[in-house]
Formats: C-alpha cells, structure tokens, sequence
C-alpha cells in the first residue's frame, strides 16, 4: 500500500512485480536479531512517516523517482546481512571484505544482492531508460550511505547545512544531503 500511497503504481510498477520482488526480497533476508525482514519492514515504515510528515513531495523537495528509489533502498539496505558488522568483516580478512577492498563490504553486497533481484525481475521494466539510470545512483548513494562510519558524516553535514536545505528548497547540495539523510535516519 505503500507505493499505491505515493502513486507509483503502476507506473514505476506494477503490483504484480512489486509483490514478487517482495515475497524474493523476503527470503533473501538472513534471521539474524537484527539486520532482518523485520528490521527492513522497520525502516521502510519509517522511512515512510518521514517523507509523508514531512511533506516532501508536495513541495517539491523531492520528485515521484526520489521516493520511488528511497522506498525500495529502504527495502533492500541490508539484504543478506550475516549478522557482524563491517569492523568485523575487514578484521578477520573476510572473502566480503577483501571482494570490496575493505570499504563498505557489507553495503556493497546489499547493493549488488539488491540490483541483481532488481534485474533478475525486471523490475524496473516500466520506467525508461533515463530515470532508471537516476533512481539505480540514487539507491547507491542512499544504501552506501547506511554505513556507520558514512552516517556520521551525513548527520554532520546535513546538521551544518540544514537552515541552507530548508531555505534553498532544493538546491544540488540541500537535495543531496535530503536524500542521504532520510536514507541515514530511517535506518536508525
């Protein structure tokens, strides 16, 4: 119902797609205490509450492709999470770790698990070629985003440049950091 909310049915996609990639999405999620279905339903809801109550859409703030793409970034942040933490990983010179040089191993993973659902169902078939190209760096900044040592960062910089954010109403900087932030939030 949430995608019928924010009006991206069926022309972001179709239901249909939406609850296969859902039910797939479902299983591909470990059940580990935290980093679980539950926990992506979590900040899904959240990230929800958050663009709803904050009204972002209809004022322009953000456009139907950011919702679309910070929705199904919330879906996927922490797909296949096996439950140890990114310190963990570069430590104990895990194969994750070492696939993606010490840097987010654990956000990179969620992101290729997460895209290679998205391509294995076409999930994006309805949207042109253009927007899907946006919505795909939209999600990457966003899942990069979640991780602990780059959340820091992001609070700090949306914090420093909030009064410009809210101000601007929508300039590249302000937009950026949004986006990054409501990501970083909802994942708390």
């Amino acid at each position: 119902q949430l995608f019928s909310f924010w009006n991206l049915l069926p022309s972001y996609i179709s239901e249909s797609k939406l609850k296969t990639f859902t039910y797939k999405l479902s299983k591909m999620y470990n059940n580990n205490p935290y980093h679980n279905i539950i926990h992506a339903c979590d900040v899904l809801q959240t990230t929800h509450i958050i663009l709803k109550e904050g009204d972002f859409l209809s004022k322009a703030i953000l456009n139907r492709e950011d919702v679309f793409a910070i929705l199904i970034a919330a879906m996927i942040h922490d797909i296949k999470h096996p439950g140890v933490s990114n310190n963990y990983l570069i430590s104990s010179c895990n194969k994750l770790a070492l696939k993606y040089n010490n840097i987010s191993p654990l956000e990179n993973m969620h992101l290729y698990e997460g895209i290679k659902l998205i391509n294995t169902l076409c999930l994006f078939e309805t949207i042109d070629e253009n927007k899907k190209e946006i919505i795909k760096k939209r999600m990457i900044k966003m899942i990069l985003g979640t991780d602990g040592t780059q959340h820091e960062k992001v609070i700090n910089a949306v914090k420093c440049n909030i009064d410009e954010i809210i101000k601007s109403n929508n300039t590249i900087q302000g937009d950026k950091l949004l986006k990054e932030y409501l990501n970083s939030s909802a994942n708390i």
